[in-house]
């Protein structure tokens, strides 16, 4: 390492510092002949960082060998720790160029910092803080300093306010540098500034802030009444986006006050606000899969999905509603059960839906015979997403950024969109299906009762649905862990350890493991979204699970023949009606297999986009564009395309900014339906009175139980659960899997009948309901509950004992 200036740097640095002594005699400035050397690096003092205080400063350097050893201590500094911190926090290179300024020393009076817009962003008022001697001990943060506001007024400045610091220290010059003396006692208790002094900063100020078209920040010094500029930067405050306009950045324009939108479908599957790069790679192409199917032209008029508030709603005049009958038909009400679990349209509904679009005489006959189209190639849908899903491959063998990113998005939006095209498709006939069961079911009636709902929801009960595989499987691994007679010793080891201990103690269970995580790793709570961390990335969260879950028994999982499955049915009144059941049956249990082999392998191709995003983190991180790689889920496409270029640190913080607000995104709620224009509903519900609590829902599984509530909003309550617990809560998808065989019951607020929560309950004969409005309120965990699924009611209970009956 060089511990000197080379000659030819030595020559130029004491050159101009001969030609800066040789100007400050010429202009007779009252400046002794002391300097200050001030680092300046490059990519400092933008618009959105300014790196102030990261680099050295020496102040008072007197003599040549003194300002050249200060010369090469701030381009030493450039390297120090806090530095390349600081750049790496901002996404700027490891190695950076850098240049030092000399400037002739004031020994000032009074020093200090201008903005020429208040930092908190009122561009009517200049901020000037400012303390006696030199403006070091201002910038450091070492003394409270004046504060000054000056008010921007027509046609002059105004002093707006004075707030007297405690100035108990300044700096000055002395001897080869500076020293540091106490403040008087008078000297601290009046301004440091004349009134004067301060209107003839601010009118500089405004005069810096026309020049440079921007708010300033500007460090300034007075000596003999003459006011001295030392250095200006950009207002980076100024630059910060607000909450406001992130949390809206992604809406959809609402086209009129009676726009109808849910969160019943859409907020099962993404209950959580969406990651800006998911909505550009996920979101964006499922959307125009399901605007292809359906028939929407994708422009903001006519979409299936809207956005506000980062989440995701379904527009229901363009999707339930786009062919609105004359009068509500069983078929809009089928329709309206499979998304929200109960009914919606009324009269106003219907009649906003035909004033929008004006029914045809052939809209019946094309939806069915786009149903029937659905069900038709609902197997060779499946087929294509599951060829096309397995050969998908998003791994790019290249150390440029740009280039790995241009490649991976370069026919992904092409893929994604086909993938939910084939999705939407097996939905259609999944639904399709459960009509034409339902139809049969009712025997002519024109409505259904909740009795119809539960055995529909039994008819639609499979035993071979593909996401029934994971609590199957971790009901199997849990049992393995029981006969090994080492359960406990397992449920002690800290689950970072838990692997290890497996490989080495039980190595046929730690197989089971891994073949589980290899399979079903990727299934995850929001696994939509891109950010999510699955299983398969956070394997020690699957120990916390196993490590949790009690074992369970075969006999938990019900299994009936179709024979017997009809021959249970309690509504049908006509023979002809089993007989035509018989043969509805496999068809009905044919499109959920369909629908759920869709939905999971476009959740496996989300999670090797995941992967591959991922990758592409890691790599910007060890070239230092991203702090850490989950940051990269928050930059919108164009904004991570723009910054790798770039390196435009807005672009950075901006990102920082949305990963920083989003915790508190996630815990603002949304009514189920919204009319027009929805704001969050207020988190504080009105109290619930003593006394029973009945809520009537849609069942989805017939049978009727009593037990504890677990009230469970957010996946993070869990730990509240019990075995045996009924659990209440907002939608449940394939994370909650785990959790399923220790449930009696299950009550969801969202969930429609092909809701994963009902695909789940139907598999393990739970009972369970959907479309319970306002449940996580009604209810608290601790809560003695009746659920009678068959009915459609879940209601508040007291358990009395034979002591208090007595009395």
């Amino acid at each position: 390492m060089k511990t000197d200036i080379s000659e030819d740097i030595k020559e130029e640095v004491l050159k101009h510092l001969n030609d800066l002594r040789i100007k400050i005699k010429e202009q007779n400035l009252s400046i002794e002949e002391r300097f200050a050397v001030r680092s300046s690096g490059v990519g400092e003092d933008s618009e959105a960082t300014s790196a102030a205080g990261q680099n050295e400063t020496v102040l008072g350097c007197v003599g040549e060998a003194e300002v050249l050893r200060a010369v090469r201590r701030c381009w030493a500094s450039m390297f120090a720790f806090n530095s390349a911190y600081y750049r790496r926090q901002n996404g700027q290179p490891c190695s950076c160029g850098g240049g030092v300024v000399v400037q002739a020393l004031v020994r000032a009076r009074a020093a200090g910092v201008l903005f020429t817009r208040h930092p908190l962003g009122d561009p009517s008022t200049l901020l000037i803080t400012a303390n006696y001697g030199l403006g070091e001990s201002v910038v450091s943060g070492s003394v409270e300093p004046d504060s000054i506001i000056v008010k921007r007024e027509t046609n002059e400045l105004r002093i707006a306010k004075i707030d007297l610091g405690s100035k108990k220290e300044r700096v000055k010059p002395d001897g080869d540098g500076v020293t540091v003396e106490m403040v008087s006692e008078e000297e601290r208790k009046v301004p440091c500034l004349t009134v004067s002094e301060i209107l003839k900063l601010a009118k500089i100020g405004v005069s810096q802030e026309e020049l440079w078209g921007a708010g300033r920040d500007i460090e300034w010094a007075i000596c003999d009444d003459v006011i001295y500029l030392l250095q200006a930067r950009p207002i980076t405050s100024s630059e910060r986006w607000t909450e406001e306009e992130l949390l809206h950045e992604l809406d959809f324009p609402i086209m009129s006050d009676d726009e109808l939108l849910t969160f019943a479908n859409t907020g099962e599957v993404l209950p959580k606000p969406i990651t800006p790069m998911t909505y550009d790679l996920v979101v964006t192409p499922l959307q125009k899969g399901i605007d292809s199917v359906i028939g929407c032209n994708g422009d903001h008029y006519d979409r299936s999905v809207a956005v506000s508030h980062n989440r995701c709603a379904l527009v229901l005049y363009n999707s339930v509603y786009r062919r609105m009958p004359p009068q509500i038909d069983i078929g809009i009400r089928m329709i309206e059960m499979a998304v929200h679990g109960h009914k919606v349209a009324d009269d106003n509904i219907v009649s906003t839906a035909l004033h929008r679009r004006r029914p045809h005489f052939l809209d019946r006959a094309l939806t069915i015979a786009s149903m029937i189209k659905s069900v038709i190639l609902t197997k060779s849908k499946m087929n294509d997403t599951i060829k096309r899903v397995n050969k998908m491959n998003l791994e790019m063998e290249t150390s440029d950024p740009l280039e790995y990113l241009n490649r991976l998005v370069s026919s992904l939006p092409e893929k994604m969109q086909g993938y939910s095209s084939n999705h939407s498709h097996t939905s259609s006939a999944s639904t399709f299906t459960q009509f034409i069961a339902m139809s049969i079911l009712l025997e002519g009636k024109e409505d259904f009762t909740p009795e119809h709902c539960s055995e529909i929801g039994l008819l639609l009960s499979s035993g071979d649905v593909l996401s029934a595989e994971v609590p199957l499987a971790l009901a199997d691994i849990t049992r393995k862990l029981e006969e090994s007679g080492k359960a406990e010793e397992f449920r002690v080891l800290e689950p970072r350890d838990a692997m290890t201990w497996l490989r080495k103690k039980l190595p046929h269970v730690h197989m089971d493991i891994c073949q589980f995580l290899e399979q079903h790793g990727h299934r995850a709570i929001m696994e939509f979204d891109l950010a999510t961390k699955p299983w398969a990335l956070v394997p020690e969260e699957f120990i916390k699970v196993l490590q949790t879950m009690p074992m369970t028994k075969d006999e938990n999982k019900i299994t009936k023949s179709n024979a017997e499955i009809i021959a249970s049915l309690k509504t049908p009144q006509k023979p002809s009606t089993r007989k035509a059941l018989r043969w509805i049956l496999p068809l009905c249990h044919r499109s959920v297999r369909h629908r759920e082999g869709t939905k999971a392998h476009l959740i496996l191709a989300i999670h090797k986009l995941r992967m591959s995003i991922l990758k592409l983190a890691k790599l910007l991180v060890r070239q230092w564009y991203l702090p850490h790689p989950d940051l990269i889920f928050f930059f919108r496409l164009n904004e991570l395309r723009a910054y790798i270029v770039k390196r435009n640190p807005a672009l950075l913080r901006k990102a920082i900014q949305r990963q920083q607000l989003y915790p508190g995104w996630c815990k603002l709620k949304f009514a189920e339906v919204n009319t027009g224009w929805f704001d969050p509903v207020p988190t504080a519900g009105p109290a619930v009175t003593a006394g029973d609590v009945t809520i009537q829902a849609t069942s989805v599984c017939g049978g009727e139980v009593v037990g504890r509530a677990c009230v469970v909003k957010d996946l993070s309550e869990i730990r509240e659960l019990q075995s045996g617990d009924i659990l209440i809560t907002d939608s449940t998808d394939i994370g909650w899997s785990p959790y399923f065989p220790l449930l009696s019951g299950i009550v969801t607020e969202l969930g429609g009948l092909i809701s994963h929560g009902a695909v789940i309950a139907r598999e393990y004969g739970l009972p369970c309901i959907v479309g319970a409005t306002n449940a996580t309120s009604a209810f608290v965990t601790g809560d003695t509950v009746r659920l009678c699924a068959t009915t459609g009611t879940v209601q508040r209970v007291h358990l009395h004992t034979a002591q208090t009956v007595a009395d």
